[in-house]
Formats: C-alpha cells, sequence, structure tokens
C-alpha cells in the first residue's frame, strides 16, 4: 500500500480543510464531500474518520498541524482544487483558501490562476 507519510490527525484536519474552504451547497451534488470520501477511503486509507464529525478547521490550526513544508504545500494544492469540483467557483470559497494560504505563508501559481479563474482574467477551460 502507498504510505503518504501523514498521521491520522493530519489527515483529519486536511479533510476538514476541504469540506470548510468548498463546503457543499447542494444536498443532492456533494462533489467536495465525495472528493474528501475518496480521499479518506482509497488515498489515505482512514475508512474510518467519520466525516460527519470532524473538528472545526482555521487556517492557524492547518499551519500547525502540517508543519512538515512539503506537506503543507501538497495539502494545500488540494485545498485550491477543492472549489473547481462544484463546477462553479464561488468568491467566499476562493476566499478560504486564500486566508489558508496566507496563513501557511504559501503562495504557489495554482493559487493564482484559481484567483485568476474566479475574477474573471482567464476564462474557463471548461
Amino acid at each position: 500500500m502507498f504510505d503518504t507519510g501523514y498521521t491520522r490527525e493530519q489527515v483529519t484536519e486536511l479533510l476538514s480543510a476541504m469540506l470548510t474552504v468548498a463546503p457543499d451547497r447542494d444536498n443532492e451534488h456533494q462533489p467536495a464531500r465525495h472528493f474528501a470520501k475518496a480521499l479518506r477511503d482509497h488515498l489515505f486509507a482512514m475508512p474510518d474518520i467519520d466525516l460527519n464529525k470532524l473538528p472545526c478547521s482555521t487556517p492557524k490550526r492547518f499551519t500547525e498541524i502540517f508543519s512538515d513544508e512539503l506537506q503543507r504545500q501538497q495539502s494545500l494544492q488540494l485545498l485550491i482544487i477543492t472549489p473547481y469540483l462544484s463546477g462553479k467557483l464561488h468568491d467566499e470559497d476562493v476566499e478560504r483558501v486564500d486566508n489558508y494560504a496566507r496563513e501557511a505563508n504559501l503562495s504557489p501559481g495554482s493559487l493564482q490562476d484559481l484567483n485568476n479563474l474566479a475574477n474573471g482574467r482567464i476564462k474557463k477551460a471548461l
């Protein structure tokens, strides 16, 4: 099995952060929840983590739990992907991702792309 090197605490925080930055707005179509569930079950192999009982995530907590720079960068990339899942970018989701990135002192190009798409500076390729 593939070992991500993530602890249970880190996986729990990442899943919580993903569902915090881009909450599903529709009970029927839940792309963020489905993505989090897929990561939980298949990448991290921790299906016993209950997505309904995740602790509250904050940018500060996220940064503290991901003290390793590489894991923090990787985890932020997953947060950056999450707002795209619904097929429509919401300004408040992008702002929440920005808050996590700012607290983590990270500014990858993919974050700039997310902001450019959200602000209409580049067109969606969809």
